[in-house]
């Protein structure tokens, strides 16, 4: 896993299985970790199953928050709610508690509740970043600019070769059209990227660039789509559903650049090309609304 390719992926995906049908002596952690593969690939009822035989099992922090985020994925918001707190009656001082609660308070749009979590999962383990990024992304959803702004810079300094702290920072630039700024960070995010990974960079900070050329006026469609266009490593021009590797980057399979490129094509009435992307995007699609949007394109225009 440490290898973080596809193959080895794949390779501990059949080490977790082969060890649950040999009822191996850790059997509950090879459960805990099958389940969470089969999360990953949107099979929730194998996920389920799994997860609930690892907790019958040996109850563990890390089961009880993985089977919460499954339940609010399932729209479950109460089950959710029982097993983070099931976690924190194991081991209250688990941050990995605190950081997942304050997602789905943030998903719920419950900021100040979030932030609480993020707090606290602070107080336990000052090294974990993300919980510094979205401390600070909530603050600013809560509407103290200030306060926000600040912890980025904090975060600038203290983790300066985590990627995602200046993409998001990027973000809340955009968001206050300093579009400028905002391009710099993610120019300086996608660049830390590919100086730290051989293979599965986050293409995030190029899609963010995208949106700001295209939809912020602040270049042209046709910067905004080569953007997209290397985010998927695919062919160009495109007229054809054909994707291909031109390197081993970024990955080619990024429903958001997909996403991103379809909007973007459609915008200009290119009206082929967008069947392409909402095509490659129902491949992709992981919730029932991705499925709906990139579904009722491609049957109109059947």
């Amino acid at each position: 896993m440490e290898m973080k390719t596809v193959e080895s992926y794949e390779e501990a995906y059949n080490a977790f299985t082969k060890a649950v049908e040999l009822d191996a002596e850790n059997l509950a952690l090879a459960l805990d970790l099958r389940g969470t593969f089969k999360f990953l690939m949107a099979d929730n009822q194998g996920a389920m199953e799994d997860l609930n035989k690892s907790i019958e099992l040996a109850p563990s922090v890390q089961s009880y928050v993985k089977r919460a985020l499954l339940f609010m994925d399932l729209s479950d918001p109460v089950k959710c709610n029982v097993d983070f707190e099931s976690a924190i009656a194991l081991d209250p001082t688990s941050p990995d508690i605190y950081y997942h609660r304050g997602q789905i308070h943030f998903l719920l749009s419950e900021f100040a509740d979030a932030a609480k979590d993020y707090q606290k999962s602070i107080d336990l383990d000052k090294k974990f970043v993300y919980s510094h990024i979205q401390l600070a992304v909530t603050q600013y959803k809560l509407g103290s600019t200030s306060s926000a702004m600040a912890g980025f810079r904090r975060c600038i300094k203290n983790f300066d070769k985590t990627p995602d702290v200046f993409n998001y920072y990027g973000e809340l630039l955009m968001d206050q059209q300093r579009y400028s700024d905002a391009i710099e960070k993610f120019d300086q995010a996608f660049e830390i990227e590919k100086s730290q990974k051989t293979s599965g960079i986050n293409v995030l900070p190029l899609i963010n660039k995208a949106f700001v050329l295209w939809h912020y006026k602040q270049g042209t469609v046709q910067e905004a789509e080569e953007l997209c266009k290397k985010a998927l490593l695919c062919k160009s021009p495109v007229s054809a559903f054909e994707f291909r590797l031109i390197s081993e980057l970024v990955d080619p399979q990024s429903d958001i650049a997909v996403g991103t490129l379809a909007q973007l094509v459609l915008s200009q009435n290119r009206m082929d090309d967008a069947l392409v992307y909402f095509e490659k995007q129902l491949e992709l699609a992981r919730t029932e609304t991705e499925i709906t949007q990139a579904a009722t394109y491609i049957e109109g225009e059947s």
